[in-house]
């Protein structure tokens, strides 16, 4: 398959992903970007089984929420990744982790790269920070940022 089209992981899904079960925020790699993350936590993801793992440090409703939306998001990308290896826009995993409005954007760009005869090589390089969790006592948003995949040169690549 020879390479006539590249673009990084980051053009190929970042855009594609407006609402998730969490709300995400791609924000650049300076500190800037990580501000008012507080968050000890340590997830990560088995590329091989897609199951995510990790340690918070107490069971307050805060700390739980940080945990399950850093799962999510890391998730949402590994089950991105897994499908965009044969630009598969129809993959039943895209569901576990994406709904509604991010679902369909997903499956559309997956779809679009499947006509267009791209599929993706590689894993994204995540590094997610919790940015906020609110409400603290009840959380129903969490606002994550990511360096994002593919900056830099890191990160999968999508060619013909």
């Amino acid at each position: 398959m020879g390479v006539s089209e590249a673009r990084t992981f980051a053009g190929l899904a970042v855009s594609r992903v407006s609402v998730v079960v969490l709300m995400v925020l791609i924000a650049g790699c300076s500190s800037a970007g990580t501000t008012g993350s507080t968050s000890s936590e340590k997830v990560s993801v088995d590329p091989a089984s897609g199951t995510a793992s990790g340690s918070i440090s107490s069971d307050s409703p805060t700390e739980i929420a940080r945990s399950q939306a850093t799962t999510a998001y890391l998730g949402m990308w590994q089950d991105m990744a897994a499908a965009a290896k044969t630009s598969d826009w129809n993959a039943p995993n895209l569901a576990r982790y994406a709904t509604d409005d991010a679902l369909s954007a997903i499956s559309r760009g997956m779809y679009a790269d499947h006509l267009n005869g791209l599929v993706t090589k590689g894993a994204p390089k995540n590094s997610p920070k919790v940015n906020s969790v609110t409400p603290s006592t009840d959380p129903t948003t969490v606002m994550i940022s990511d360096c994002g995949p593919g900056r830099g040169g890191r990160g999968p690549v999508a060619t013909r």
